[in-house]
């Protein structure tokens, strides 16, 4: 037998050993944590009166709502969100000027025409109200009677002043259009005339 051998024998004896003392010590000792009173153990609830006592026993138990039905799918398409409120001060093309313009024959709107129409919508934004009207008038000149367009001539010409453009451009745009540019322009103390 070699050193080797008679060493991992000696440390086999050694780990035995102490594996059979520690769990000797265990089983020996009582847990240092006591466990909890069982029902019987427990001490009694004091009594209460329950005319004096305003709380009930047993607290109500919630009643929560039914989940909704799953809805089936449909092929009606949901509506926009309503529109968001004007607030005063600077007007914002957001609800009315970027609404999509319509070509009444085809609803197609030539890729350049739309680019010149983007490029009107930012000028307005700016504040550069001579270059909005400028672009509208080409992309006009594409699309004769875009509203997009006669938006923004309307509400320029009302911020500048010039009721002469204002009401000209006025006159080509829809009834529901020019609603929106009378409460636009009223602002500016623009007002129109139908006709």
């Amino acid at each position: 037998m070699t050193i080797r051998h008679a060493t991992l024998a000696a440390g086999a004896v050694l780990v035995l050993a102490l594996t059979g003392y520690l769990f000797v010590q265990v089983r020996s000792k009582p847990a240092s944590a006591e466990a909890p009173p069982t029902v019987a153990q427990r001490p009694a609830a004091p009594a209460v009166d329950e005319e004096t006592d305003p709380t009930p026993s047993t607290p109500p138990r919630e009643a929560r709502p039914a989940p909704p039905p799953p809805r089936a799918p449909s092929d009606t398409p949901v509506p926009p969100p309503p529109p968001t409120p004007e607030l005063p001060g600077k007007p914002s093309l957001g609800d009315f000027v970027r609404q999509a313009p319509d070509n009444k024959a085809t609803g197609f709107i030539d890729p350049k025409v739309m680019a010149v129409m983007d490029e009107a919508n930012k000028a307005y934004d700016r504040g550069d109200l001579d270059e909005a009207r400028a672009i509208a008038q080409k992309a006009l000149a594409q699309q004769p009677g875009n509203a997009r367009m006669l938006r923004i001539l309307v509400s320029a010409a009302c911020i500048s002043g010039d009721s002469a453009d204002a009401q000209k451009a006025y006159l080509q745009l829809p009834p529901p259009d020019r609603e929106q540019m009378k409460v636009r322009c009223a602002r500016y103390g623009m007002t129109f005339k139908d006709e």
